[in-house]
């Protein structure tokens, strides 16, 4: 019987530990597509006007961020060489993409930031497309 129970036991940490892994973000990479630097900032607030994290990305370079599954949308905004905001990356994963190499999104792909950091641009859906 005492076998038996610590058998559960190792199998219930087993199931958590699996469980874990589909709560992990999902590592996206901002590559800069455009002729100039630009500064991608991860949204501290919902209109994006408080940022954190700031990575300058020279033309042709490559940044990262985290999305973290089903919590809405994670936004970023950038920033151009004249500090005007270029768009936000409203990025938005409900179901983690089947995919599990790393994603690449251009900085040309970024919507208008509006009020809510490009939600409302991406039409209340995930974004980016999951099946990237």
């Amino acid at each position: 019987m005492r076998g038996w129970i610590i058998g559960a036991a190792l199998l219930g940490l087993v199931a958590l530990s699996a469980c874990a892994g589909f709560s992990e973000p999902v590592a996206v990479s901002v590559k800069n597509d455009l002729h100039q630097p630009v500064a991608l900032e991860v949204c501290a607030s919902a209109d994006c006007s408080k940022t954190s994290d700031r990575w300058v990305l020279k033309p042709g370079q490559v940044g990262g961020t985290l999305v973290e599954m089903n919590s809405g949308y994670n936004s970023d905004v950038l920033i151009g060489s004249d500090h005007l905001v270029i768009g936000c990356l409203p990025f938005r994963l409900n179901k983690r993409p089947m995919n599990q190499q790393l994603r690449v999104v251009l900085v040309s792909q970024a919507v208008p930031c509006g009020s809510d950091g490009g939600a409302t641009a991406a039409g209340n859906k995930d974004w980016p497309d999951p099946t990237l």
